[in-house]
């Protein structure tokens, strides 16, 4: 676990101190925790993402190899303690992932969905909806989702809100997928024909 103290300023946005904890998960993924104490370390949603994007910059890739980096996306609710316990190891304050929660209405109807920030799917969710929130929403305005470091809930924040954030990068390394996808026929031969 690396903790930096840095003064920088990102391609697009000033961050006048923060910190920063890394967790790698794998050899190709990486969790970074940007957070500090005062308010100037506490970026709000985009300007998290933009963060995140130029965090993949960092990153020593060689050959074709390159870095994803975003808020973090969840779409297991296995993972949710392992986080929670390493965030809460180092920082007690809600963080943003990279999740908006949209409201819809249609008619007399009206519903809500998350987009994330990576595109992928919206698969899971654990998000905490109280209905001061929900009726406080124009429809199709987007909210900001954040974790709740007390009980690791999903809570919903207008997008302007500063606060610290939770990064995900992984690096794409297309040899290895390439000699993955090359492995697979002779691994399914083998099961055809034992």
């Amino acid at each position: 676990v690396i903790l930096i103290i840095a003064i920088l300023t990102f391609d697009h946005h000033p961050v006048e101190s923060y910190l920063v904890e890394k967790r790698n998960v794998s050899q190709f993924t990486t969790l970074t925790l940007v957070y500090g104490t005062h308010n100037d370390s506490k970026l709000n949603h985009s300007m998290a993402q933009n963060f995140c994007e130029d965090l993949g910059k960092t990153f020593n890739v060689t050959g074709k190899q390159h870095v994803v980096s975003n808020l973090m996306s969840i779409h297991t609710p296995a993972i949710i303690p392992d986080i929670m316990r390493w965030v809460l190891s180092v920082e007690r304050e809600r963080f943003y992932i990279g999740a908006q929660f949209i409201k819809w209405v249609h008619g007399h109807r009206e519903g809500y969905f998350l987009e994330w920030t990576d595109k992928t799917s919206d698969d899971f969710h654990n998000i905490h909806r109280p209905r001061e929130v929900l009726d406080d929403m124009e429809p199709l305005e987007r909210r900001c989702v954040s974790v709740d470091y007390k009980h690791g809930k999903w809570g919903v924040h207008k997008c302007s809100t500063r606060m610290n954030f939770l990064c995900l990068s992984h690096i794409i390394d297309p040899e290895a997928m390439r000699d993955e996808d090359e492995r697979l026929p002779m691994e399914k031969e083998k099961h055809e024909n034992p």
